[in-house]
């Protein structure tokens, strides 16, 4: 067997384990599951671009979702996304290159866009948000919640500054409310909470750790020259911190342990990739989530070759098993969020359309409501969704192999290795003779009834694309099994 390749896009093809292209596929341990599409729960939240958005669990154990346009905050009710704005103040202002950022405090949810006053919101009770009381600094872009305080950073024109409240008092009392402003490392880029605080900001990493009294927080410098380049793309699980550096994708342990997960594996197809890499004139669209059930951080992204603004291809990390892969699908934004469940006979269909042809079982987490974290995303029409509809196409390559040691082989038949389901896999073929030369991909062809793909390849190295149609039914993507004999002179 020649086993499906790390998804390794940075490395050298030449005979290399590794694989460039493992697209709609969740990374495993020897192969790539499916990656489900991405199905909208219900109506629009907004007419307009959805600029962040989350859910929460209020005291009550009911479960609350939140998200923000550029002028207005919405809230969902389980069946219904309305207008949760301020009724005095007006508009909204959040800034094209911003967004709406949460944080939960006691039944208390909090809301932040870099522009206007602090938004607060009791979330047993209240339908609209509302300016929070007291004198919490305005303008600010990031807000977290360390143990007993809340943390906001960089408002109005100091870039610099975190500003934190009095133990669990929200009102900024004056004198116990501080501040501290940064003496160097550029603006903050992004504040995340737990037991202590960590400030990404553009050119270094800072913890704050807690102290208890007086309250206060002594910031350590963790990172020097290594900071954040893509504000939105940073992503938070537990003690794990996702983020995107200036020289690619990173992953910071309980605020101390720094490692580079997609060095000399996706960072320069990332950055450099013609088709399929970042557009850099709009990395204020690059949004990143984690999904705690599969252990995966995603990171969306407008490409180049996309040719608008708008997010259409991602990357997909396995934390656990530090592996790649990518997938090509449009979102406003992804997000982790728990599914509020007010599904019944009567309002379903908004949910799943036709029951007889949907590709959810009723048992589907979509309609327990149970409060668990799920990868989700705003689509581009602005819907909440999550990816649990049927498989998206898939395209896996194997590494590529010198099947006769030394000589070329002329290969007659694949058999790609697809476990569970009955999905129909085609493989395309392709073959080289030289190191140099560009890899010669023949068409892809079906598999027969016996479970082969028949044809004729006579090279050197030989490489396999197996392909799969949207909404196959399939729980692994192992390799091929090639039938081949030598030939050419020794």
């Amino acid at each position: 067997m020649i086993p499906v390749g790390e998804f390794l896009p940075d490395g050298s093809a030449f005979e290399g384990a590794g694989a460039a292209e493992a697209l709609n596929v969740i990374p495993a341990a020897r192969s790539y599951r499916s990656l489900r599409s991405l199905v909208a729960s219900g109506a629009p939240a907004s007419t307009s671009r959805i600029q962040g958005g989350t859910t929460l669990r209020s005291t009550d154990l009911t479960v609350k979702s939140f998200c923000g346009d550029a002028t207005k905050l919405h809230g969902f009710d389980g069946s219904t996304w309305s207008d949760y704005s301020r009724t005095s103040g007006g508009a909204y202002n959040t800034p094209t290159q911003g967004q709406w950022r949460f944080a939960q405090f006691g039944d208390a949810c909090l809301a932040v866009n870099g522009s206007d006053a602090v938004q607060s919101i009791v979330m047993a009770a209240g339908t609209n948000f509302a300016a929070q009381s007291g004198s919490p600094p305005a303008g600010s872009r990031y807000v977290a919640v360390v143990r007993d305080v809340v943390v906001l950073g960089r408002d109005g024109s100091n870039s610099n500054r975190v500003s934190w409240s009095d133990v669990e008092n929200l009102d900024w009392t004056a004198g116990a409310a501080d501040i501290q402003d940064m003496p160097d490392g550029g603006q903050i880029m992004g504040l995340f909470g737990g037991d202590n605080l960590v400030v990404l900001q553009e050119r270094c990493i800072r913890l704050g750790i807690r102290t208890d009294y007086p309250l206060t927080f002594t910031f350590d410098k963790i990172a020097q020259d290594k900071g954040c380049l893509a504000e939105w793309a940073s992503a938070q699980h537990e003690n794990l911190l996702f983020f995107l550096a200036h020289d690619g994708f990173h992953l910071l342990v309980s605020g101390q342990q720094l490692t580079p997960i997609g060095a000399e594996k996706v960072d320069r197809f990332f950055f450099e990739h013609p088709e399929h890499g970042v557009d850099l004139n709009n990395l204020h669209r690059v949004t990143g989530a984690v999904d705690p059930v599969n252990k995966l951080y995603m990171v969306s992204y407008p490409s180049v070759g996309g040719g608008t603004s708008h997010p259409d291809k991602a990357l997909i990390y396995h934390w656990q098993l530090g592996r790649w892969s990518r997938a090509e699908f449009g979102c406003d934004l992804l997000l982790s969020a728990m599914v509020q469940s007010s599904w019944n006979l009567d309002n379903i269909d908004t949910l799943i359309g036709n029951l007889d042809a949907t590709s959810l079982s009723l048992d589907d987490p979509a309609f327990t409501g149970s409060g668990r974290l799920f990868l989700a995303a705003f689509t581009s029409g602005h819907e909440l969704g999550f990816f649990n509809g049927g498989s998206l196409a898939a395209t896996v390559e194997t590494g590529e192999a010198q099947l006769t040691p030394g000589r070329r082989s002329l290969v007659t038949g694949i058999r790609p290795l697809v476990d569970g389901g009955n999905a129909a896999a085609s493989v395309a073929l392709g073959s080289r003779n030289r190191p140099g030369e560009a890899v010669a991909y023949g068409p892809a062809m079906t598999m027969n009834g016996n479970g082969l793909v028949p044809l004729r390849h006579d090279a050197r190295f030989h490489r396999a694309r197996i392909l799969l149609e949207a909404g196959a039914d399939y729980s692994h993507i192992l390799g091929i099994e090639p039938e081949f004999q030598a030939s050419g002179r020794r």
